[in-house]
């Protein structure tokens, strides 16, 4: 195993990937928090070696970098159990905010298996008058969303990103909310062909990595519509990601506001269930209208609001070309 830097090709120092001197400060407390709560890793690792690896600061040897992070691999000469090799993923986030005061503030909790938690999603934005509005909800209630991006209303073909949705996906991105692919054009991945399908996925990534600096792992299929380009999908490293409650907002967009509210905040009551994901859009007025209703009444309910990655753990998995519907579609 070797250090690598997929970008450059080069081979760099563990230093090297935090922008921050005092990095290891909050580091190796949050390796700590991420590997010992997180039931995944649960039997894998020696907990007191894991404690005394963090307190004196370890060498950490082996690690991988490319577009979205770093992922950091653990064997049994550190604290994992004989024989095991443990991975774990440092998002961009986390490399660029360890050791500067309060920069942790937004690193991803781990999901308890017993906890109550939602993913609330939104696909087809970013929408210059309706995702401020929805950004400035999230803002005001201390909650976390996950946006599925299209392409074409965030840069043009030939990669130059539009600086109104820089804008709001930074701000996005800054809020602890996390931007997933939807293709470029929003086409039917069941009636293109793979070299087209390659297309859209790659220049969304692109613009939305050029845009806010971090690099999708999700990728939601217009429509839910798949197909046989899972394969596809698995190789170029996105997880299919799907709902498990469609509030069908996109539906109700030319109804009177309250008649859209009701419609959409009862199929939310209906069929919330603890590890659901949820789909509503930040295109139309309704739907953002509507949002607000919904994060009230599941904030109400107990529901703590978490991102896609966080809800099914994927930054420590590996695409396998699985569609993702709730947290158990990984069980």
């Amino acid at each position: 195993m070797f250090c690598l830097d997929t970008s450059s090709g080069t081979i760099p120092s563990l230093k090297a990937l935090f922008k921050y001197e005092k990095f290891a400060e909050t580091l190796y407390p949050y390796i700590k928090s991420q590997i010992s709560g997180n039931s995944a890793f649960s039997g894998l690792y020696d907990s007191e070696k894991l404690a005394s690896f963090c307190e004196t600061k370890s060498e950490i040897k082996y690690f991988h970098r490319n577009a979205a992070g770093a992922t950091l691999f653990f064997d049994d000469s550190t604290f994992a159990g004989e024989g095991k090799t443990l991975k774990l993923f440092i998002s961009n986030s986390v490399l660029d905010t360890a050791g500067k005061p309060g920069g942790t503030d937004n690193y991803n909790p781990v999901v308890d298996n017993n906890e109550k938690v939602i993913a609330l999603s939104f696909d087809d934005g970013p929408n210059p008058l309706q995702t401020p509005r929805l950004l400035d909800m999230i803002e005001r209630y201390g909650i976390k969303v996950t946006f599925f991006q299209i392409g074409e209303q965030i840069g043009s073909k030939d990669g130059k990103v539009f600086p109104e949705s820089k804008k709001i996906l930074e701000r996005q991105i800054s809020l602890g909310c996390e931007i997933g692919n939807h293709s470029y054009t929003h086409a039917n991945f069941n009636n293109i062909t793979d070299a087209e399908a390659k297309k859209e996925l790659e220049l969304t990534s692109s613009l939305i990595t050029s845009a806010c600096g971090e690099y999708p792992i999700l990728f939601r299929p217009p429509g839910g519509n798949i197909k046989n380009k899972k394969s596809l999908c698995t190789e170029l490293g996105y997880f299919i990601i799907n709902w498990a409650v469609d509030t069908e907002d996109w539906k109700l967009k030319k109804l009177a506001t309250e008649e859209a509210t009701a419609q959409i905040l009862q199929t939310v009551k209906s069929n919330a269930k603890s590890g659901r994901i949820i789909l509503m859009h930040d295109l139309y007025k309704n739907s953002v209208d509507a949002a607000e209703h919904v994060i009230e009444y599941l904030l109400s309910e107990g529901y703590r609001f978490v991102t896609i990655s966080e809800l099914c753990d994927l930054r420590n998995k590996t695409p396998d070309g699985q569609v993702i519907f709730n947290r158990s579609s990984l069980a």
